[in-house]
């Protein structure tokens, strides 16, 4: 299984090479030149390349994109990273604003908060009259000690968990009037991979209509669930 003069396959040379190779026994050698090791190369990644925008393209965000185009405007904008059990990815209140794509593993979508800023958030994302709202403050002015623990008491809430082909980063993660995001997003699995693109790139690839249009509709339609999710932890 060992081998011996792949350093003349990784760049086209005609230097001569540094050492004399013996056989001690006889041997039976497997033998790459270096074009057909250059095919191999290539078409690996074209395979790899292929497989990823397949993934892409699956996304609420490039779902009706081309991927011929996908491939010659936005794959390169991304960049491929692997987190461990437990690391944070997004935090709480950071500025750092970057858009993450799961590729492997789960995270869990927490924070920790009072109730009444759970509820606030809750009043925020969903714009409009919320059900609940008379019976909190009915209960916060009939009963001191609820009014205690809505108000002062933090907890740690599960709101959600993501698996493969969820997206990090979004605005369903932060509230109109600031720039910070409202939970954090750690990692449960043992590895998790993700395709992360800085802001800058997501804010250019906004320029492309369909995929602004993809990406609102999707936001909505998270921040909908996000609300859902909310309303049975208050309840």
């Amino acid at each position: 299984g060992s081998i011996f003069g792949e350093n003349c396959l990784s760049k086209q040379s005609n230097r001569t090479s540094t050492y004399t190779v013996i056989t001690s026994s006889n041997c039976y050698f497997g033998i790459i030149n270096y074009h057909d090791y250059t095919t191999c190369v290539r078409c690996s990644i074209e395979r790899i390349r292929s497989l990823h925008s397949k993934f892409f393209l699956k996304s609420a965000i490039f779902r009706n994109i081309n991927q011929n185009i996908f491939e010659m405007k936005y794959y390169n904008l991304f960049t491929q990273r692997q987190f461990h059990k437990g690391d944070i990815i997004l935090s709480k209140h950071s500025k750092q604003k970057e858009i993450y794509f799961l590729y492997q593993g789960e995270i869990d979508i927490v924070i920790e908060c009072s109730m009444k800023h759970l509820y606030t958030i809750l009043l925020t994302l969903s714009k409009e009259p919320n059900p609940i709202d008379n019976r909190i403050k009915t209960m916060i002015h009939l009963n001191d000690a609820f009014k205690e623990y809505f108000e002062n008491y933090k907890c740690v809430f599960s709101l959600s968990k993501y698996k493969y082909n969820e997206i990090l980063g979004l605005d369903d993660f932060l509230l109109e009037s600031s720039q910070n995001y409202l939970f954090d997003c750690v990692c449960s699995s043992s590895i998790v991979e993700c395709f992360y693109m800085n802001y800058n790139n997501y804010e250019m690839i906004l320029n492309d209509n369909l995929i602004k249009s993809n990406v609102n509709e999707f936001v909505c339609l998270k921040r909908k669930i996000l609300c859902e999710r909310i309303n049975v932890i208050l309840e």
